[in-house]
């Protein structure tokens, strides 16, 4: 919210909702994702949906195969590579996002 990050704010909870109720792996974020989380979300929509997934953890199963990291402005500005080549991020792979 502060550094212009909101957008990224539901993917980060529903990876961290998926890792705790589905694979069970962070299982002691629970009540923090259901009390505290849950009231950082700005958006109506976008609270109405993160709870309807902490109630239902089968939907968080499958990764929605829609982009999940959306900015209201799509004039995103091209990230920098380290060679000095501009590219945007959201064209690579995955594979190549992790690699550089």
């Amino acid at each position: 919210g502060e550094v212009d990050f909101e957008y990224l704010k539901l993917p980060f909870l529903k990876f961290f909702a998926r890792e705790a109720l589905v694979f069970r792996t962070l299982t002691s974020i629970i009540g923090s994702l259901r009390n505290y989380w849950a009231g950082t979300l700005k958006s109506d929509e976008e609270l109405r949906q993160y709870i309807s997934l902490l109630n239902d953890p089968a939907r968080l199963q499958e990764p929605s195969p829609k982009k999940l990291c959306t900015k209201e402005d799509s004039n995103s500005k091209p990230a920098q590579a380290a060679s000095g080549t501009t590219t945007s991020a959201a064209k690579l792979e995955p594979a190549q996002a992790a690699s550089g």
